[in-house]
């Protein structure tokens, strides 16, 4: 199959430094798709709705008995509780 490919379609080697950079490249992708948005990554927690996990919750205390239920609260990023702590400087 691949003989009868053209040049531009063939399969590329990656050489060490070209997978290392690769490599780099998506992990800090995978890290931005899942950061809290607050890191201007994952904007509207769109990362974190689709895996279901909810964010930066102050306390799982009401939901510690439900294991194995999906959490079906809002998630929260941590940019939802700064507003508490600025001072207006």
């Amino acid at each position: 199959m691949a003989a009868r490919l053209s040049h531009k379609w063939r399969p590329v080697r990656l050489e060490s430094a070209h997978l290392a950079f690769f490599n780099l490249l998506l992990s800090h992708t995978i890290a931005g798709f899942f950061a809290d948005p607050v890191y201007s990554g994952n904007r509207d927690m769109i990362g974190w709705n689709l895996i279901g996990f909810p964010g930066a919750q102050m306390s799982y205390a009401n939901d510690i008995l439900n294991f194995g239920v999906p959490f079906t609260g809002a998630s929260k990023s941590l940019a939802d509780y700064q507003s508490q702590f600025d001072t207006g400087r």
